[in-house]
């Protein structure tokens, strides 16, 4: 009876953890995929009272471990990842949360020419989200070298996206599938963005093969 007490009590003890587990949701994406505006509706407001880190995690944030630590100890909570890793401590401080997280979402864009360009103007002007600003963009004044490693960087991005959903599968969410408000910035141009068809091609080859995209 003794024994049967103490493997009863084990039990319990057992499905008390379970059910204090940290619920944790984490939103992978690259930028120009809609994740703001993805996290602010799919996340932030369907969960009032959690704890969201949005970018806190990201690329250039100086309180890494500190965000680390309450996101695997807070109780509910989310954070948004783009995988741009700055040394080996910082991804391996991500592979902790994403491996402690219980939901994952990856956001995806299929138009891989649109993302390149939308990227450029947002990095060019400074405005990253919906903002309502009359600008004039002068194209022909872009270094061509300079798009096309940019290209290929986000190529790139996509094939360490790819490595992360084959280890940590989850939910993918193209943009091009969502109802979204497009942004409110009415530019206008001079000239054509270079042309980066031959990087497209590459993005289509690895597209096809991709599991996170097909």
């Amino acid at each position: 009876r003794k024994e049967s007490s103490a493997a009863s009590d084990v039990y319990k003890r057992q499905q008390q953890r379970r059910i204090k587990r940290t619920i944790m949701k984490v939103v992978i994406a690259l930028p120009r995929t809609g994740s703001q505006s993805y996290y602010h509706q799919e996340i932030v407001k369907k969960n009032i009272g959690w704890l969201h880190f949005h970018e806190a995690l990201g690329h250039g944030e100086v309180h890494h471990q500190q965000t680390h630590d309450k996101l695997l100890s807070t109780d509910k909570s989310s954070v948004k990842i783009f995988p741009w890793f700055e040394n080996q401590n910082h991804m391996d401080m991500i592979m902790d949360v994403m491996r402690g997280a219980s939901e994952i979402t990856y956001l995806t864009r299929r138009d891989f020419k649109a993302q390149c360009r939308s990227m450029w103007v947002a990095n060019y002007t400074g405005l990253w989200l919906n903002h309502n600003v009359k600008k004039h963009i002068d194209l022909t004044n872009i270094n061509e070298v300079e798009y096309r490693r940019h290209g290929y960087t986000v190529l790139n991005k996509w094939q360490e996206v790819e490595l992360l959903y084959s280890r940590f599968p989850g939910k993918v969410v193209a943009l091009e599938d969502r109802i979204q408000e497009p942004y409110l910035s009415p530019y206008t141009y001079t000239g054509e963005f270079p042309d980066i068809s031959d990087i497209d091609q590459y993005f289509e080859l690895f597209k096809s093969k991709s599991t996170i995209f097909n």
